[in-house]
């Protein structure tokens, strides 16, 4: 039995795909959309005092 490849293109009427599409069509990001992330940084940065702030950074220093 012998079965057909689609050659560079998608075969919809069987299901077969290739490797890329099926990726885009399966994979999604963890977690919230970037810009969910973006503006909860942007407040919690707002509540921040300049303290605080400073006292982030040898936390970032340490980690690298």
């Amino acid at each position: 039995m012998e079965v057909a490849v689609p050659s560079g293109a998608d075969d919809a009427a069987s299901g077969i795909v290739d490797s890329q599409t099926f990726l885009r069509q399966s994979l999604n990001p963890a977690g919230p959309p970037a810009g969910a992330s973006a503006a909860a940084v942007e407040k919690l940065l707002s509540q921040m005092t300049l303290k605080e702030k400073i006292g982030q950074m040898p936390q970032l220093e340490s980690a690298w």
